[in-house]
């Protein structure tokens, strides 16, 4: 959809993923991460929040000139 991309920025922001794994549990379910049971850790790549895979099940484009697909939350995705 064109509109989603009116408001991008023109490069993505720089972000530091140095926090993201300190994290131990999802920041939006608050789910504990256990790789046994399959709740992997990921990083969602617009608000740089800890999420588990429910919860960033989604792929956007996050800059004009940029015209890769990055992990976004659901709460980012919306």
């Amino acid at each position: 959809n064109l509109g989603d991309y009116a408001n991008l920025p023109e490069d993505l922001p720089d972000q530091s993923k140095d926090n993201f794994h300190l994290c131990n549990f999802c920041e939006l379910c608050e789910r504990d991460f256990n790789r046994l049971k399959g709740i992997r850790r990921h990083h969602c790549r617009k608000c740089d929040k800890s999420v588990c895979d429910q919860c960033s099940n989604n792929k956007r484009k996050l800059s004009k000139n940029d015209d890769n697909l990055y992990r976004v939350c659901d709460f980012c995705d919306t």
